[in-house]
């Protein structure tokens, strides 16, 4: 028995994961190597974007900080990403 998901779904679950998980960084990042790879795989991929300090935990390092030409990647498993519908 075969069964699919849907591209919408996979992305959401796995972006609330990246904003909101306070699991290790290495973990998200399994995850977005994860999600970037059956992006890709469906000709779906479309880029994904740091989230601020105001889209992560309190407490937890933001994805990108600073202003433009003098941004800083705290850390970079904070993501959301985009895909092609």
């Amino acid at each position: 028995m075969r069964k699919t998901i849907k591209i919408e779904a996979l992305v959401d679950r796995a972006n609330h994961m990246l904003a909101n998980s306070t699991c290790s960084r290495d973990i998200r990042l399994g995850v977005a190597t994860l999600l970037e790879s059956m992006l890709h795989e469906a000709n779906a991929y479309n880029g994904y974007r740091h989230l601020s300090q105001s889209e992560v935990p309190r407490g937890q390092l933001a994805g990108i900080v600073g202003e433009p030409g003098k941004f800083e990647f705290p850390d970079d498993s904070r993501r959301q990403y985009g895909f092609k519908k």
